[in-house]
Order: C-alpha cells, then structure tokens, then sequence
C-alpha cells in the first residue's frame, strides 16, 4: 500500500489537482498534510513585509518585489483546498 497526498486549488475553470508526495507510510502523509494546512495557516496570517506607511511611489525594487511575493502567497493560500490522502496498491498505479 502507498499513500498519495493528493492537493487542489482553483474554483470551476481555475480548479486543477496535483499529487504533492507519495509516502509507503500512512503517518508520513498524513504528517505532510498536515505541513501543508500549517503553511497555508501561516501564509494566510502573515503580514505585510514592509511599512505600509510607504508612499506606493517611494518603494524600492527589493521592496515592490517583496510585496508581490507576499500577496502571491496569500492568494495561493486563500485557493488552496485541503489536501486528501488517497491510498493505492502498489500494483494499481499506472
């Protein structure tokens, strides 16, 4: 038996599914789902990286950069789904 730690994200036309790992251990995945609720938690909660007191025009490059990365991480949070754990036997992956 092996364990796939299937994930999705997106709604309808953006919704699409990726296997995240494959374990031969059943804790180990569901160890892994749990670090992956856990980023998303974090990701989702995570501030601003920058004084947002900043005039827009007087930002850096390094600091409009940091920001992109930000706030992709939180919309990537906010469509991720949680993961599943879905159980094969070893002779049925194909």
């Amino acid at each position: 038996m092996v364990y796939l730690v299937e994930c999705s994200s997106g709604t309808y036309d953006t919704y699409f599914t990726w296997i995240d790992s494959i374990w031969d251990d059943r804790d180990n995945a569901i160890s892994r789902t749990k670090e992956i609720k856990d980023k998303r938690e974090k990701d989702l909660k995570e501030e601003c990286p920058i004084d947002e007191s900043i005039p827009f025009d007087e930002l850096t490059e390094d600091q409009l950069e940091a920001i992109s990365e930000w706030q992709n991480r939180g919309w990537d949070a906010q469509e991720l789904h949680d993961p599943v754990i879905i159980e094969k036997e070893m002779n049925t992956i194909k």
